[in-house]
C-alpha cells in the first residue's frame, strides 16, 4: 500500500508539470505522506521511551526533526 501511495504521488507531481491543476493534488498527496511519517516516528518515539529505551527515543526523536 505505501508504494501506491509513493506511485500516486509521483504520478500527480508529473502531471502537474504537464498541467499545473494537478500541483495542489500534489502538495496534498505530499503533505498525507509526511503527516503519516511523523506520526509512526511519535509511534515510534513512545515504543521506545515505554521500553526504557529513552536514549534510543531522544535520538530518534533528534534525527527525525534534524532531517
Amino acid at each position: 500500500f505505501p508504494t501506491r501511495r509513493s506511485s500516486d504521488l509521483v504520478l500527480l507531481k508529473e502531471l502537474s508539470g504537464k498541467w499545473p491543476v494537478f500541483s495542489s493534488l500534489a502538495n496534498l498527496a505530499e503533505g498525507h505522506n509526511q503527516e503519516k511519517v511523523e506520526g509512526e516516528v511519535a509511534e515510534g518515539v513512545l515504543q521506545l521511551a515505554q521500553s526504557g529505551k529513552i536514549d534510543e527515543a531522544l535520538s530518534l526523536a533528534k534525527n527525525t526533526t534534524q532531517n
